[in-house]
């Protein structure tokens, strides 16, 4: 019983931790937002505004980062609905792609038709960024990213104590 109270205070601190660092994270990102929306507004110049632009995306995905974390260690709890996982993708990467400075592509191999996904459409978007910044860094010179989405079957021999054997999506 003492280790698990230790182990829950551990918890409740890190919490509270993260909770106050995404805090001051996000009000210092807002701050780099409204400044780069202002000399954006004001700037002719096309490098300069290419320049803001970059700014503003890394910016305003570092405070949606931060408001996440601050969400979670708050104990937010992820909200379940039922929708179409391969609407929210396509969604999802064509912003990302309209918001890209460098050089990539994106090729999206997602059937039209699957079954109904239930879940948070926000904790898949955190996966999906989570997957496109790791991608878009690892094609320095540019490249094509591949969104990958398909119905998989895990047997029973294959699952672990936290997972049941049946039909799963794969996200690659």
């Amino acid at each position: 019983i003492l280790k698990y109270e230790t182990e829950k205070e551990r918890l409740n601190i890190a919490q509270g931790l993260s909770g106050g660092i995404a805090h001051l994270i996000n009000n210092e990102m807002q701050v780099v937002v409204a400044t780069a929306e202002m000399l954006l507004s004001k700037t002719e110049c096309e490098v300069n505004r290419d320049h803001l632009e970059t700014i503003l995306k890394s910016s305003n995905q570092s405070s949606s980062h931060a408001a996440n974390l601050l969400a979670y260690a708050q104990g937010g709890v992820p909200q379940s609905e039922t929708f179409e996982l391969q609407t929210v993708i396509y969604e999802f990467v064509q912003k990302w792609q309209e918001e890209l400075t460098k050089n990539i592509t994106f090729s999206l191999d997602i059937p039209k038709s699957l079954p109904l996904f239930t879940g948070d459409p926000m904790q898949i978007k955190i996966v999906l960024a989570t997957l496109l910044e790791n991608a878009e860094e690892a094609c320095e010179k540019g490249g094509n990213i591949v969104v990958s989405l398909a119905l998989d079957s895990l047997e029973k021999d294959c699952v672990s104590r936290s997972l049941n054997s049946g039909c799963y999506f794969k996200l690659t």
